[in-house]
């Protein structure tokens, strides 16, 4: 091998390995007692989002260095969440943007595309059976197992893999978390975990640790997202804290009912970096009911 295929295959194990990036390092257990655990129920229910503005500095976790704090926003409306720099995008029912296989090309052609041709990368997500962002009640402990077959579309609506998700949600226990939008106490603590695997093609896995104020919702959320593109091996972590929430306007409810719209069916999903350690930019889903 000559000295120059050496020096390539080095800088390309270095772009696999994620060059300097720490090794992430999962939020510690819990502590088994909490005061805000005395006289609670047997089971918890969990807070349904609240509809207005919620902006998150967002940190990276496996960057070595200089803190890389962003401002973060979320916008949650009735059968819908945007994110990022999807908010204010207007969107068309996602329905109407993907191209089937049993489209014949002059029914594909007829339909419009998905505002995302500026993203870096983007992808259009369909689960065949929604599922809630996370159950509204949990049991200390229990584990919730949810399944569905999702496809992925491209950026024009064009279907490139089809594939199963499995997501498993774990109620880990009550903390205090301290944030820039002060200090909530008793929060309840879950783990979602969500394994993404394709007969031909990626295996992802995404982790996520989530804070939940009572009655107010998401203040703090870590996440960790590992797995093979390919030949390509990505992992990324992320961790989201509170700055501050603006209610929507009190035109109507202000926090989403139970039986209101609760699953996600349909994303689009939007990102400034894939190789080596993805970062999403942007993020639009759909809510429908069960």
């Amino acid at each position: 091998m000559s000295g120059r295929c050496v020096i390539l295959l080095a800088v390309a194990c270095l772009f696999l390995q994620g060059g300097c990036a720490a090794r992430f390092r999962a939020p510690p257990q819990p502590a088994a007692e909490h005061p805000a655990t005395a006289g609670m129920p047997a089971v918890w229910s969990l807070p349904a989002p609240r509809y207005g503005s919620w902006f998150y500095e967002r940190r990276d976790l496996m960057h070595e260095g200089p803190a890389e704090d962003a401002l973060y926003r979320r916008v949650i409306r009735p059968g819908r969440i945007l994110e990022g720099v999807l908010v204010g995008v207007p969107f068309l029912p996602l329905e109407g943007y993907l191209r089937r296989p049993e489209m014949t090309p002059a029914e594909m052609n007829a339909l419009p595309k998905a505002p995302l041709r500026w993203a870096y990368a983007a992808l259009l997500i369909e689960l065949d059976s929604p599922m809630p962002l996370y159950p509204l009640e949990i049991r200390p402990g229990e584990s919730i197992l949810g399944v569905s077959n999702l496809g992925c579309f491209d950026r024009n609506g064009h279907r490139i893999e089809y594939g199963s998700i499995e997501r498993e949600v774990i109620a880990e226990g009550r903390e205090d978390v301290l944030c820039p939008a002060g200090r909530f106490v008793g929060c309840m603590r879950i783990r979602v975990d969500l394994r993404l695997r394709f007969p031909w093609g990626p295996s992802v896995d995404v982790t996520e640790y989530l804070w939940l104020a009572e009655g107010f919702g998401e203040v703090q959320r870590v996440e960790h997202i590992t797995g093979w593109i390919w030949l390509f091996w990505i992992e990324s972590a992320y961790q989201y804290a509170l700055v501050s929430f603006e209610p929507a306007p009190a035109t109507g409810p202000t926090t989403q009912p139970a039986e209101e719209l609760l699953d996600w069916s349909r994303i689009a999903v939007v990102f400034d970096r894939v190789f080596p350690r993805p970062r999403m930019s942007g993020m639009y889903v759909e809510l429908v009911g069960e």
